[in-house]
């Protein structure tokens, strides 16, 4: 504890007016610091930080991470993706270099087996090319049996045109009942080799119209749910080549040397992978979303009177498949005296449902204000939980998408007041500090204008000389006054800024001649010294004044606040008329 030292200087023994001062200072600012424990009425408090959660405790049984998890084919039955129609584009080369090794019928028999695995509800798109493509079959795969016979018995085209099959392969994707699960499949076992007429050259002499199809299918179809697969049924350069230009219009295009007899589980994968695919593009948006908190009745403006409230707490999903479940689900107040009741642990949230929650506010009663007392409940509700889901693991692990949902608007204000009358102790506190200022500038006002001691020598222009006793705080100047003189003025007494011992007090004369209009002219002189104002000389002599050691003692034997309750009352002291012969004025200024 710290302790204040006394000084080294003796006390002085005459109390003055300064103490006083400094005393109604310090009881100003003690009031005016208490003043400000006061509450104020229509504060919003701002959300306390939340605890960091505590470590467990060495040996301590650890809880189970997450909610159970559901697996991939219960994700793709949720997300109805098989019961989702998918457009199959086949393209088959029907060139001559076909018939070697009798590739063609290898890959007859599997396109059989292959469109009797597709559901009725697909759609199955079959084009031959050699030197033109020709469309056989766009329909129903519950139909797309008979297609396969529309393939040619022997394979004899003079040219291969591989662009001219993927343009048509583009357009028949490019419907509006198209089918967001779609897949191309380009199977060929040679090059490139149109003939002169078509509109693709080797794109290693001129790419323009190759790019042109780039452009064209970038526009008109939408590139993240189309799949491409270049198979080559020849593993040579040739044949990759071929099967490698489907990345022309499908940049993602898988390419790949495979035989005939593998065909079928390729493809079967492929399917698959296409249908995932399409499940990440629809969960994509929905492990971003956001889980919105409102708040009904508004709390905004709440009665205070009533000591509790119930309010519905809604939350929506805006996600469109992803369900998500809130564990952990708290209500916390920022401040200690409001309370929430009624919070569940465990919220499940149906993907763009809502859920709606009664809970029980709960204040404690309190007043505020500095002079009108109000009734107030002030504060923050922020609600909190762990946001998981069922699917978290299959669209993360699967899918490679985190789970990153959010709340919006999870905090709200609670506030409200009411008048509630006066504040006695406020008003009382104020009346106390406005006391306290009127008598700060009343001891000021004292100590800088001490009592006037000493005598006071005028003389008049004709060379008399009139001996006036100073006293009290004020004497006037005119023919009717102590100091009778054919003119207005008034004498004060001034403290002067000096360390000396005793303090030093001068004169303050203002004085203008009967005759001069204007301002009163305002000389101030110490003892000792001698002014003309006016016309008239005033002489403060030496040892008279309120420093002097008569004077002093006087003033200590009355007291520094002698005539105090006089000066409150505003009474006057008697007219101070020394020596009449000396008070008689002259005849002629």
């Amino acid at each position: 504890m710290l302790h204040a030292t006394a000084p080294s200087t003796a006390p002085t023994r005459r109390p003055t007016a300064a103490a006083a001062l400094a005393v109604a200072v310090m009881l100003t600012v003690a009031l005016a610091v208490g003043a400000g424990d006061g509450r104020a009425a229509a504060a919003v408090v701002a959300a306390a930080p939340a605890t960091p959660p505590q470590a467990p405790a060495p040996g301590a049984p650890q809880a189970e991470l997450g909610i159970p998890q559901v697996d991939l084919n219960a994700v793709m039955t949720a997300l109805r993706l098989n019961d989702v129609a998918a457009d199959y584009v086949v393209l088959v080369d029907t060139s001559a270099s076909m018939q070697d090794g009798a590739l063609f019928d290898q890959v007859r028999d599997f396109l059989r087996g292959y469109v009797a695995g597709l559901t009725p509800a697909d759609r199955f798109i079959l084009i031959g090319f050699d030197a033109v493509p020709a469309l056989l079959y766009s329909g129903s795969a519950a139909d797309a049996g008979s297609a396969i016979d529309q393939l040619p018995l022997v394979p004899n085209g003079g040219a291969t045109d591989i662009g001219a099959a993927i343009r048509d392969a583009v357009n028949e994707l490019d419907r509006r009942d198209a089918s967001p699960v779609s897949a191309v499949f380009l199977l060929t076992d040679g090059a490139h080799n149109p003939p002169r007429s078509s509109d693709f050259p080797d794109p290693e002499s001129n790419d323009q119209p190759w790019q042109a199809l780039r452009d064209h299918t970038r526009q008109r179809l939408d590139l993240a749910r189309v799949h491409g697969h270049g198979i080559a049924l020849r593993n040579n350069d040739q044949a990759m080549a071929g099967a490698s230009l489907l990345k022309w219009a499908l940049p993602a295009t898988k390419v790949l040397a495979l035989p005939p007899d593998q065909l079928r589980a390729y493809l079967d994968r492929a399917k698959e992978g296409s249908r995932r695919l399409t499940a990440a593009g629809l969960l994509t948006p929905d492990t971003q979303e956001q889980v919105t908190v409102s708040w009904e009745p508004r709390l905004a403006d709440v009665n205070p009177g009533a000591s509790h409230l119930v309010t519905q707490v809604k939350l929506t999903s805006r996600a469109k498949w992803l369900p998500v479940e809130l564990t952990d689900v708290s209500i916390t107040p920022s401040r200690p005296d409001v309370r929430a009741d009624g919070v569940p642990d465990r919220i499940i949230l149906p993907p763009g449902q809502s859920v709606t929650i009664p809970v029980i506010l709960t204040w404690q009663q309190h007043s505020a204000g500095w002079l009108r007392r109000s009734q107030v409940v002030t504060g923050e509700l922020r609600l909190g939980a762990t946001i998981d889901s069922p699917w978290r693991d299959v669209a993360d692990q699967d899918f490679k998408l985190p789970l990153r949902v959010r709340f919006a608007d999870e905090s709200t204000v609670l506030h409200g007041s009411n008048p509630d009358g006066w504040n006695l102790w406020g008003v009382l506190r104020l009346l106390l500090l406005v006391a306290a200022v009127i008598l700060t500038a009343i001891l000021g006002r004292l100590w800088w204008c001490p009592r006037l001691a000493g005598v006071l020598l005028v003389e008049w222009p004709n060379g008399q000389v009139v001996q006036v006793e100073l006293s009290g705080r004020k004497a006037q100047i005119s023919t009717r006054h102590r100091i009778d003189a054919p003119g207005t003025g008034s004498v004060r007494g001034r403290r002067a800024r000096t360390d000396a011992e005793p303090p030093r007090t001068d004169i303050l004369v203002r004085y203008r001649p009967r005759q001069v209009s204007g301002r009163l002219p305002r000389v101030r002189f110490s003892p000792g010294q001698s002014r003309i104002v006016g016309n008239v000389t005033f002489t403060y002599p030496e040892g008279t004044h309120a420093g002097s050691t008569h004077a002093e003692g006087r003033q200590r034997e009355a007291g520094p606040f002698a005539r105090f309750p006089r000066f409150l009352r505003g009474r006057r002291g008697p007219r101070d008329r020394t020596g009449g012969s000396s008070r008689t004025p002259p005849t002629q200024w």
